[in-house]
C-alpha cells in the first residue's frame, strides 16, 4: 500500500457518504498530490508512484456506496494530474545536446505536401533546432496505432530500425518520440488504440519500446488537427477522440503525452489542397522543438487573416438574406481565437419580410470554409451566444409604423451565424410574429473569443 494513500485518507473528512463532499475529495488529493511531488524530486518515480496513487484511489472509491458521478468526477481529477506530471517532465528540459533520438511518425514526418516530398521534414528541424547529439527519423505515409494493414503501423517502423542497429545503437537511444495522429482521424477514430490484440496498439509499441531501448523514455503525441477540413472522417469529434486514445494510451502504458501537441498545427492556412497535408513543415518543426524544450509553444500566427462570409443563398422559413454584414477580423493571440463581427443590417424597404417569428432562430450567413481561413471555426455542438440590441421598423396590426429596439441574440454555431428578437412584447403585434419588417440592423455587433480547442 502506498504511503500516499494512507496520508489521503488522514486527510480525508469523516463525511457522511450520502452526503459525499465532492470538494473536500478535491482538496485532499490535491494536498496528497503536492507531498507527493515535494518528497519525490525524480520524475520517473513520481509517475509511477502518481499512477499507483491513482489505481488505489479509485479502487478504494469503487467500494463505497457512492453515486457513479462522484467517481466520475474524481477520476478525471486524477487523469487531470497525472497529465499535468507526466507533461512536467519536459518542461525545462531545454538541453538536449547529449540526447539521441528515434522519431516516428506518418507522412507529416516525411514533410510530404500531399503531391511530394517537401524540402523540410520537421523532426529532422525540431531535432537540429534542439541539438541533440544523434537522431533518427522513421516516419513513413499512412502510419498509425490503429488496426488494419500492419504494415503501416508505427512499431513496424520501429522495429525495422531495431533490425538494421546493434544493441549498444538501441542503448544510445534516449527518447523515442512517436507522433501522428492524422490515419487515425481518418481510418480509425472510433477503434481502441491501446488493445492489445492489435499488434500495433499503443500498448505493445510502448512494451517493445520500453524492452529495446532501456535507456530511453517515451514520449506520445497527437499532431494532427484535422476537423472539419473535408479530408474523410475529420469531424471534431473524430480528431478529439483520437487525441484522447492517443493520451490516455500513452499515460494507461507509462509514457508521456506531448501535452498541447494538438493545437501545433491548428493554423489552418497551412493546409494542403487533401485538407490532410501541410503546405510548409518549417513553423511545425519550430514549434515542436520549443514543446520538447519548455513544455509549451509560442500560439502566435505570424499574419491574421480577415473573416470571410457568404450570405445564405434565399431566404427561406429558417434564414434570411442580410443586405450588410461587415467583420472587423480575425485574430489570434495566445489560445484564442476573435471573431468581430461590427455591423449586421437587414433592408427590406419596399419589399417587408411578412413576419419574424418571436424568438425564431435566423440563419444568415456562413463564415470561413474559404481557401484563405479553411473552416477554422468549428464550434461543434455547442453554439456560442451573444445578446444584442436590435433597430427593428415593422408594420403593426395596429397598421401604424414601429421603430423600436428590441432585444436580441446573435449565435455562431459549427461555421454559420444565426440571429433572433426576443425579450418583451412590441406594440401592435401578436406577441407571437413580427409583420412587415422593412428594417433589422444589429449595429452594436457583437464578438466570440473562442479558445483552439473549439476549433
Amino acid at each position: 500500500m502506498s504511503p500516499f494513500f494512507d496520508m489521503f485518507l488522514h486527510k480525508y473528512p469523516n463525511t457522511d457518504l450520502h452526503e459525499l463532499n465532492l470538494d473536500a475529495w478535491v482538496i485532499a488529493l490535491g494536498e496528497t498530490i503536492q507531498a507527493m511531488k515535494e518528497v519525490i524530486q525524480d520524475q520517473e518515480k513520481l509517475r509511477e508512484e502518481m499512477n499507483t496513487f491513482k489505481a488505489e484511489i479509485l479502487e478504494y472509491i469503487h467500494d463505497l456506496n457512492i453515486p457513479q458521478m462522484v467517481i466520475n468526477e474524481v477520476d478525471n481529477y486524477l487523469d487531470e494530474w497525472v497529465t499535468a506530471l507526466t507533461s512536467a517532465k519536459l518542461i525545462g528540459d531545454t538541453d538536449w545536446k547529449n540526447r539521441v533520438v528515434l522519431w516516428a511518425g506518418d507522412s507529416y514526418g516525411n514533410g510530404w505536401d500531399g503531391s511530394h516530398t517537401a524540402a523540410v521534414k520537421p523532426y529532422v528541424l525540431a531535432s537540429v533546432t534542439l541539438g541533440v547529439r544523434q537522431y533518427y527519423d522513421v516516419s513513413h505515409g499512412g502510419c498509425r496505432f490503429g488496426a488494419g494493414d500492419t504494415s503501416l503501423n508505427y512499431l513496424t517502423y520501429i522495429q525495422n530500425w531495431v533490425s538494421l542497429h546493434t544493441q549498444n545503437d538501441c542503448d544510445s537511444i534516449t527518447d523515442v518520440i512517436v507522433i501522428g495522429g492524422a490515419n487515425d482521424i481518418t481510418h480509425n477514430p472510433n477503434e481502441d488504440l491501446n488493445d492489445s490484440s492489435n499488434p500495433g496498439s499503443i500498448r505493445n509499441t510502448v512494451s517493445y519500446i520500453k524492452q529495446h531501448f532501456p535507456n530511453a523514455r517515451v514520449i506520445i503525441g497527437m499532431i494532427a488537427r484535422l476537423a472539419n477540413t473535408g479530408a474523410s472522417g475529420a469531424t471534431l469529434s473524430n480528431t478529439d477522440k483520437v487525441r484522447n486514445s492517443y493520451r490516455n494510451g500513452a499515460l494507461a502504458n507509462g509514457a508521456i503525452y506531448l501535452e498541447g501537441g494538438e493545437y501545433i498545427n491548428h493554423d489552418y492556412r497551412l493546409l494542403a489542397s487533401d485538407g490532410i497535408h501541410l503546405t510548409s513543415y518549417s513553423d511545425m518543426g519550430d514549434k515542436i522543438a520549443e514543446l520538447l524544450a519548455t513544455g509549451n509553444f509560442t500560439r502566435w500566427y505570424n499574419t491574421p487573416t480577415a473573416v470571410n462570409y457568404q450570405a445564405v443563398g434565399s431566404d427561406s422559413g429558417s434564414q434570411l438574406i442580410p443586405t450588410n454584414v461587415s467583420f472587423g477580423g480575425q485574430r489570434y493571440r495566445g489560445h484564442s481565437i476573435m471573431i468581430d463581427l461590427n455591423d449586421v443590417e437587414f433592408n427590406r424597404y419596399g419589399n417587408p419580410i411578412s413576419s419574424i417569428g418571436w424568438g425564431s432562430i435566423y440563419k444568415f450567413a456562413e463564415i470561413s470554409g474559404s481557401t484563405s481561413t479553411r473552416n477554422s471555426f468549428c464550434a461543434g455542438d455547442q453554439s456560442f451566444r451573444e445578446r444584442v440590441v436590435a433597430a427593428v421598423e415593422y408594420t403593426g396590426t395596429d397598421d401604424e409604423t414601429h421603430k423600436e429596439n428590441l432585444p436580441g441574440s446573435i449565435y455562431f454555431y459549427n461555421n454559420a451565424l444565426y440571429f433572433s428578437i426576443e425579450g418583451f412584447v412590441p406594440a401592435g403585434t401578436s406577441g407571437i410574429h413580427i409583420p412587415n419588417v422593412e428594417y433589422i440592423r444589429f449595429k452594436g455587433g457583437c464578438q466570440f473569443f473562442l479558445d483552439e480547442a473549439f476549433c
